[in-house]
């Protein structure tokens, strides 16, 4: 494919970015909502579930050369303009009715979905990528992704139970 064919289709580089962002974001919003579904179902254990929800995102997303792309391009977007973030909000959505579902159960006490979504993402995931941000060799290993994951998720579990 030439670049003239690609300009004609697109129009111009930040279209051609947005394109590429978009379908990446839907990608990502996918799997998401997939790992809620599948791993975060009633009757299941809690932190069984939660542990089974983050090591989905973390084998499935975060090595997936789609989440690759992602993280490439949201590195690349300071010097791009960013897409309505639609889909990340999408995802924090999507956990927060699910943090809510799980407080109206008494499997949580949540005065505040969209906090305990924030909290728990900073307690796993964020430091998750954060080691793997920090490790130019990308040598973090499954064994210290899970540590991390299940640090989280306990820690997690004292605040909000």
């Amino acid at each position: 494919m030439s670049k003239r064919t690609v300009y004609d289709h697109f129009g111009d580089k930040l279209s051609l970015f947005r394109s590429v962002l978009r379908r990446v974001d839907d990608a990502m919003l996918t799997t998401v909502r997939t790992a809620i579904e599948q791993e975060l179902t009633d009757g299941r254990d809690l932190r069984e579930a939660l542990l089974a929800f983050l090591q989905r995102m973390t084998t499935d997303a975060v090595p997936s050369p789609t989440y690759a792309t992602f993280r490439r391009l949201n590195a690349r977007a300071a010097s791009a303009p960013r897409l309505p973030d639609r889909s990340g909000e999408e995802r924090v959505r999507l956990l927060e009715e699910r943090f809510a579902q799980l407080a109206a159960a008494g499997e949580l006490e949540v005065s505040d979905p969209r906090r305990a979504v924030q909290h728990f993402n900073a307690l796993t995931m964020r430091l998750v990528l954060d080691a793997i941000d920090g490790d130019p060799a990308g040598a973090v290993s499954r064994s210290e992704i899970q540590e991390i994951i299940t640090d989280g998720v306990d820690a997690f579990l004292r605040a909000y139970r």
